[in-house]
């Protein structure tokens, strides 16, 4: 797993910096921290409708979105998408964010490989049934000394120090069997999310999965699954599975899904663009492994394991 900070907008994958000073902590990227200010959401999207309304185009349909995406509020992108679709059928990109953020089948070679695109994603609602949800709850609660420090290793199989430069969470090794119910509903999915996903079918040889859980502070920096081998075998889906009390006892903790591009020689993402993915009860989302995605700080409202963000996690692999 490559994981890295830079300041620039667009980042070069190759560039990540081993910090091994513990003062130097790792910062999310700013322009995804900055958005989450309110008034500043509330702004652009005033100036932007009042746009819309006198002179509609393009650049303002996609500004918008662009908005809601960043935000969080994957119902209202999906709406303007809609919208834009609408108002410009021919145009390529209005109809692919139309599929996108409404969750239909996607439009190959709108984007070429080298091109710097949107994340595409899958959702699922209710993945589990509520006596199956239920029993990873209870054993999430009922296992809190179990959970150990997670880490973070590169292709090479070298193991870093999680705790400041890569990500703030614990990790709990689920049993076999655990593990096989999380296997068979995503096997099951397989031939839909190759399809949706846009990513050629082959035979999946092994389906990792985890449990983990963010408390205070908890994050995952910047950084990507895909494009290196990992136990002779390709990593091709990356899925988070979440589960919480109601209502949910923590803010953030987004999944954040960065624009970038598909070619393993010059592997590049763009920090101010972005989909945000906010966190649901019994919901997965499914993403290509090699986009750029990292979880943003957790912010517990009350104290207790209890409140952690929890999640299965894993990936498919080729």
């Amino acid at each position: 797993m490559k994981s890295f900070e830079n300041s620039t907008n667009t980042v070069n994958s190759e560039q990540h910096p081993r910090v091994t000073d513990v003062s130097d902590i790792y910062q999310f990227p700013e322009p995804v921290l900055s958005f989450d200010n309110a008034d500043i959401k509330l702004q652009m999207i005033e100036q932007i409708e009042s746009k819309l309304l006198l002179s509609p185009n393009d650049k303002l349909y996609q500004l918008m979105l662009d908005v809601y995406r960043r935000s969080g509020e994957l119902e209202q992108a999906a709406q303007v998408a809609k919208q834009w679709a609408k108002f410009s059928p021919s145009n390529q990109l209005a109809v692919y964010h139309d599929k996108l953020f409404n969750q239909k089948e996607l439009i190959s070679r709108v984007y070429n490989k080298n091109e710097i695109q949107p994340a595409p994603f899958m959702i699922c609602d209710q993945f589990l049934d509520d006596s199956q949800r239920d029993y990873f709850w209870e054993r999430a609660l009922n296992s809190v000394e179990d959970f150990t420090d997670s880490g973070v290793s590169y292709g090479n199989g070298e193991k870093v120090d999680y705790q400041f430069q890569n990500r703030s969470s614990k990790v709990l090794f689920l049993r076999r069997n655990e593990k096989q119910s999380f296997r068979n509903r995503v096997r099951e999915l397989s031939d839909k999310l190759f399809n949706h996903l846009l990513i050629p079918k082959k035979t999946i040889k092994n389906i990792e999965v985890k449990l983990t859980a963010y408390g205070d502070g908890g994050f995952f920096r910047v950084h990507q699954d895909g494009f290196f081998k990992q136990r002779n075998s390709s990593r091709v889906i990356s899925w988070v599975y979440y589960f919480h009390a109601s209502p949910k006892p923590y803010d953030g903790g987004d999944l954040v899904l960065f624009d970038s591009n598909c070619i393993k020689e010059n592997h590049l993402f763009r920090q101010s663009h972005y989909t945000r993915y906010k966190p649901v009860d019994n919901q997965i989302v499914f993403f290509p492994s090699w986009f750029y995605h990292g979880v943003t700080p957790v912010k517990l409202l009350k104290p207790g394991f209890g409140s952690c963000r929890f999640a299965v996690m894993g990936h498919v692999s080729y």
